[in-house]
Order: C-alpha cells, then sequence, then structure tokens
C-alpha cells in the first residue's frame, strides 16, 4: 500500500507557485532594483553647469570682497550688462569653456538665474526683478522643469543690490 498520497501533485503545484513567484518579483521589480545606483544627471551636465557657475563668481567678483558680484557697472562690466548682451549664452559657452559641441556631442541649453533672498524665503525660488520695469535676471531659454537637468547653485551679493537682495542672492546655472 502507497502511504505517500498526492505527493507529485503537491510537489507540482508548489514548484509552479514558486516560479510564478519570482518571475512576477522580477518583472514587477526589475527596474527598482538597481535605479538607487544609477545617476539620473548626465555627469558632463553636472560638469558644465559647476563650470559656467564658477566661471561667473570668478569672472565678476568685485575685488577683494568675496561673493560679491559685480552687477550694473557703469563701464558695462558686469553680469547684467554682459548676460544681458549675450541672448543665446553663446559668448559665456565660450569664455566658461562648455562650448565643446561636435559631431558626435552636443554643447549644453544653459539658463542662468538669480533669485532674491525673499524668494528663498517663500520658496518660489522665481528670479529677481531688475527694478521698477519688472525685468527678470534670468538668462538663456526659460527652465521649465526639462529631465536631466543639472543645477549648480552660488550664494552670492551683488554689488548694486536695490530692490533685488536684501541679503543675499542665489546664482543658479542650468544645464541640459
Amino acid at each position: 500500500m502507497n502511504n505517500r498520497g498526492q505527493t507529485p501533485q503537491d510537489f507540482v503545484v508548489g514548484a509552479s507557485i514558486l516560479l510564478v513567484t519570482i518571475i512576477a518579483t522580477f518583472t514587477f521589480v526589475q527596474g527598482s532594483v538597481y535605479q538607487a545606483y544609477e545617476d539620473p544627471i548626465d555627469g558632463d551636465l553636472e560638469t558644465a553647469s559647476g563650470q559656467v557657475a564658477t566661471y561667473l563668481v570668478e569672472h565678476y567678483s568685485v575685488d577683494a570682497e568675496r561673493n560679491v558680484l559685480r552687477y550694473n557697472e557703469s563701464d558695462g562690466t558686469g553680469i547684467y550688462e554682459e548676460l544681458e548682451a549675450d541672448t543665446d549664452l553663446r559668448n559665456l559657452k565660450a569664455a566658461s569653456g562648455i562650448d565643446v559641441g561636435t559631431d558626435r556631442r552636443r554643447t549644453p541649453t544653459v539658463n542662468v538665474t538669480i533669485v532674491n533672498s525673499s524668494a528663498i524665503e517663500d520658496g518660489t525660488r522665481a528670479p529677481a526683478e531688475r527694478g521698477r520695469d519688472s525685468d527678470h535676471l534670468a538668462w538663456g531659454p526659460e527652465y521649465r522643469g526639462q529631465n536631466g537637468a543639472a543645477s549648480t547653485t552660488r550664494i552670492v551679493r551683488l554689488s548694486d543690490p536695490g530692490n533685488k537682495c536684501k541679503t543675499v542672492c542665489w546664482l543658479t546655472v542650468r544645464a541640459w
């Protein structure tokens, strides 16, 4: 007499359930297992935004003052005048060393924005306004939350802050 009962059927059902569970696990979790180790932003874009931010701080800094940028100079060498004249930021890209486009590599799109302290406190991060004419301190193509954009921020003050910066500003450079 055979005392094993339905052991072969139990084995087949158990093995089938195990296989379905393993396959379902790999199907639903395949992307998220390694996602924590992936960098969603291209390293070249991070380098580009950092280079432009560093160039702006070094090139427009007031002598003997730390992180104070020349803003509106009478000789036209302030950050506002030069970036306003460079509408597509081509000169800025070339001067900061990120204009390295080739057949296989494109030059990143760059946006430079100065955010005043009140916008930082409010959490809006809206660009500062130039003054009475409501001209925003943002140059280059408008940043609209593009995927994969790298961002570098420097804390600065402006040599002629007016109503733009009560205490400090953020100089934000985005590259995508």
